[in-house]
């Protein structure tokens, strides 16, 4: 049984190539969902005009040539727009000028998010 998070499409964007020589792991899904992304833009460039109507945050991908560490410094801010809930005080977040001091910050939340999703379903 799937589950299913909402993903704004920046987020995918940020992703690099798969990582040598044996790819993402099995269960990671954004490399997926950046592919269908990336599909959508494509046949939308086919067309006479790009249209992200109702989107107002497009599916970019950045090019590979894009470096790592500013990759990584902008997930540490983006992943919020995944994980934050109303009324969660984000000034910490926006205070903390350590990269990694915001990816601990993302990690603690996606643990806290984790411990209240309900058990997976055993496999008959």
């Amino acid at each position: 049984r799937s589950r299913h998070v909402p993903v704004t499409s920046r987020p995918p964007g940020l992703l690099p190539r798969a990582p040598e020589p044996h790819g993402w792991p099995d269960g990671f899904v954004l490399d997926k969902v950046a592919k269908e992304l990336a599909k959508l833009v494509a046949q939308q460039r086919g067309s006479t005009s790009l249209q992200f109507d109702g989107d107002p945050e497009p599916y970019v991908p950045l090019h590979e040539a894009y470096p790592a560490r500013r990759r990584v410094q902008r997930l540490s801010y983006m992943v919020w727009l995944v994980i934050r809930e109303e009324g969660l005080d984000l000034q910490p977040l926006l205070e903390t000028s350590s990269t990694s001091d915001r990816l601990r910050m993302s990690l603690l939340r996606l643990r806290g998010l984790a411990e209240r999703l309900p058990p997976p379903a055993e496999a008959p």
